[in-house]
């Protein structure tokens, strides 16, 4: 059974967000963080398979009109994807927003590695010990 914990994003610098995770047996399997903007919101998601993440998808919604525009549909945006997979905590494919395979010996592929890397098990950490039920 899925324990599922959540912990809301208060950070003063968009519209607030929260990062849920779920749980099989007290090892993390998936968490995603939601943050909103005024002008858009980002979507992540997380996946990992003992202790390591295996695949991040990131889904940025970025909205016609500022939510506080009386025309403002959320229904209404330019969506962005990205895919990373992993493999014993390297990168192994990157797909960006335009659908490109960017090569592991680019130099953005290097530092997207390590900066998705930290993040990754940072987040693994806070979700195994301080989420809230």
């Amino acid at each position: 059974m899925y324990k599922r914990i959540k912990k809301d994003i208060i950070d003063g610098m968009g519209e607030g967000g929260n990062i849920v995770g779920y749980l099989y047996k007290d090892s993390v399997k998936l968490v995603i963080e939601t943050n909103y903007w005024e002008s858009g919101k980002e979507r992540t998601e997380y996946y990992y398979d003992k202790g390591a993440p295996i695949f991040v998808y990131n889904l940025k919604y970025h909205y016609k009109r500022p939510i506080y525009d009386s025309a403002f549909n959320s229904n209404e945006y330019v969506l962005e994807e990205e895919r990373y997979y992993f493999n014993n905590k390297k990168m192994i494919k990157w797909i960006d927003n335009k659908k490109n395979n960017i090569v592991s010996t680019n130099s953005k592929f290097i530092q997207t590695e390590k900066r998705l890397l930290e993040y990754t098990l940072g987040l693994i950490e806070d979700a195994s010990n301080n989420f809230k039920e």
